[in-house]
């Protein structure tokens, strides 16, 4: 077997290594690499081998830094299946779509190369490996990949972590452990930050509002779009169904956090267990009273563009989730 890291090794984006397992070709992540000046160049410049020999991409989320040059990979050719969990599938129509405004053709295209997998099963990828994968708890559909490879003779384990959820997140599970691989490839990235518990954000959130909203201010939460958002929304839903912030007025304004809450709400069986019995009890985690899901902006008003002070349209005692 031989394992080639294209990105994502001594760095922390472009998330792309090629395994090479008895003469099948796989392709774990094809993501794009962000932050310095030289990453349009290194985006935009030809893979390192040819793409037309892969017989499968395994793919563990939707986030860019590990799926944002999948439409490059077609434009080079590749033609091959996608295999990822379903929900990573729905989100990547809404990443790839506001990643790939320069090759919109070739992201809408790509969507046909999707490969739908549950999570939690097994599929059998060309060439005869298997893939499996279990939930990762970092966004929707995330997952931690498990391949099967016959490496002469003998089956191998690979697992590959992608990007791993904090073990005190409310909206998706703890990541799944996966037992005793022959290899493993994994994120390190925050590999040595230390978390809250659970409980502490939720208290630390409902401090912050409480406070502010005494002093009749507004908070202003920048919050990415896929995954954080959707986290905050669902611990501020705990605390307006508890009533503790009664008559609280929450706004989403990011037009890709709404398409990824809405996808959000597609998908219960991703959730964690906890969430999943609020459901059950006819409590949406992403629905809730005072909450707005901005999709325009407002035209402004005559005295707006003549400069006439004008007080927002948003009410004291707020909460604002932007991207």
């Amino acid at each position: 077997m031989e394992i080639t890291f294209h990105g994502a090794a001594r760095e922390v984006t472009g998330s792309c290594h090629l395994v090479d397992c008895g003469g099948t070709r796989i392709l774990l992540d094809c993501g794009l690499i962000q932050g310095g000046r030289e990453r349009h160049e290194r985006n935009r410049a030809p893979f390192p081998f040819d793409v037309t020999t892969i017989d499968a991409v395994v793919l563990s989320h939707a986030h860019i830094e590990h799926s944002g040059r999948l439409p490059l990979l077609r434009k080079s050719g590749y033609r091959g299946p996608i295999f990822t969990t379903a929900p990573t599938a729905r989100l990547l129509e809404i990443m790839l779509a506001d990643s790939g405004r320069i090759q919109e053709e070739d992201a809408l295209a790509l969507v046909g190369q999707l490969v739908p997998v549950g999570l939690g099963d097994t599929e059998t990828l060309p060439g005869g490996a298997r893939v499996t994968f279990f939930p990762a708890g970092h966004i929707l559909g995330a997952a931690i990949i498990e391949l099967q490879l016959e490496d002469d003779g003998t089956t191998r384990r690979l697992v590959f972590s992608g990007d791993l959820g904090v073990q005190g997140s409310r909206l998706l599970p703890r990541p799944r452990s996966v037992e005793r691989p022959d290899y493993l490839i994994m994120e390190s990235t925050y590999g040595d930050r230390e978390r809250d518990h659970e409980a502490d954000r939720t208290e630390t959130l409902f401090g912050i509002i409480r406070d502010t909203v005494s002093q009749e201010g507004k908070v202003v939460i920048p919050s990415f779009a896929v995954g954080r958002t959707q986290e905050v929304l669902t611990r501020l839903n705990d605390l307006v169904e508890a009533d503790r912030l009664p008559g609280l007025r929450v706004y989403v304004d990011s037009p890709m956090a709404v398409a990824a809450t809405k996808a959000f709400a597609l998908h219960p069986e991703a959730y964690s267990q906890s969430v999943q019995e609020l459901l059950a009890g006819d409590d949406a985690p992403l629905q809730f009273p005072g909450l707005s899901l901005v999709t325009q902006v407002p035209t402004p008003s005559r005295s707006t563009r003549h400069g006439s002070r004008r007080s927002s349209s948003q009410p004291r005692g707020c909460a604002r989730l932007v991207e």
